[in-house]
Order: structure tokens, then sequence, then C-alpha cells
């Protein structure tokens, strides 16, 4: 399991109705590139952040995968963009990431915001309106391209990249790194 870094996230609503989200980092704050229409697409650029999971590793992110006492999240599904449910990409991608104190909290206060809605372990913690899967398509032109405006090329594994960026920058091992971000080869993590 990766060692437990410090960085404190957290969204926010500005007057304009929109939400914004924002980490710090070694004395240093990262906000993302543009605001999000809800508290939960914040949230969930926040989380993807902190724990370098893919984008359909967050949308396949259930109740019973989340361990609040523990402060750690098991990646053991995703959703494609096909819209199915299945492991991980790669065999290395089901793995336990441990959650920044502060984001537990974020994710904490999520959970109960949902109430009874999220009390089953299947349940989806970022979940569409409906409660099922965010669409991938629909989701990336309503809520990514616009949070992502003015960062020419960017994209959501970005924010894996700059996970792993910072750990390296922190001095994890390269194993440990590999660990975190679900890579079955070291030498792709060490290409990122």
């Amino acid at each position: 399991m990766a060692s437990r870094r410090r960085h404190f996230g957290s969204v926010r609503k500005l007057p304009s109705g929109y939400w914004q989200a924002s980490y710090w980092h070694r004395a240093a704050r990262h906000v993302a590139p543009r605001t999000f229409p809800t508290k939960l697409e914040a949230l969930g650029w926040l989380a993807a952040v902190e724990t370098a999971v893919r984008q359909g590793e967050s949308t396949g992110l259930t109740r019973g995968a989340v361990d609040l006492g523990q402060s750690t999240l098991t990646v053991d599904r995703q959703f494609g963009r096909d819209g199915r449910l299945g492991p991980p990409k790669p065999t290395a991608g089901t793995r336990t990431c441990v959650l920044p104190s502060a984001l537990a909290v974020v994710v904490r206060a999520h959970l109960e915001s949902l109430g009874a809605a999220v009390t089953h372990a299947d349940q989806l913690v970022f979940a569409a309106p409906g409660g099922g899967p965010f669409d991938y398509s629909h989701w990336r032109h309503r809520v990514w391209l616009p949070a992502a405006a003015g960062v020419p090329g960017a994209g959501f594994h970005d924010l894996r990249r700059a996970n792993a960026t910072a750990l390296v920058a922190a001095g994890v091992d390269s194993k440990t790194a590999q660990t975190r971000l679900g890579h079955s080869d070291p030498r792709l993590t060490l290409t990122i």
C-alpha cells in the first residue's frame, strides 16, 4: 500500500453556483483548471487526483469499496466506455488506495449527503442522477471538457500522470508507485 501523503483537498461552492476543487501539495495550491456544475463532479476530480484512479474505476467505485474507518478505497471494478461493469483494466489494477485524511472527510460528507441512497455495498459512490453509472461521452462533454478548457489536450488520464509525478517528486519508490497506479509493468510507471 502506498504511503500516506499529506495532501489537503477541498471542494467549495462559488458565488456563481459552480463548484471549485483544489488541493495543497508541498505548500502549493493546485486548482482544477475550471469549475464544475455540481459538487459531485468537483469531488470526483479531487478523488482522481488524490488516488490516481482511472475514469472507469472512479465510476465503478461502490460503497462497499470505501472503508472510511481505515481511510482506504479498493479498486476492484470499473465501467468501460461501453457501459459494462468489469474488473480493472490490467490484473494489477485491482488495488487498495489510501485516502488522505482530508479527502476521507470530504468523501464521508458526500456519502452522508446521500443518506439512505448509499447504504448497500454495491451502490455507486459517484452515480448519475438516476443512480446508474455516468455515461462517459455525456460526462466528458458536459463536465470534463468545460473543466479542462484552457488546457489544450488535457484528459482525465492526466490526473493520473499528475499523481505519478507527485509520487516521484516525493521520493516514492517505483514499485510502490506501480502498485498505487495499478500498473502491471514497472516500465509503464517509469515512463509517465
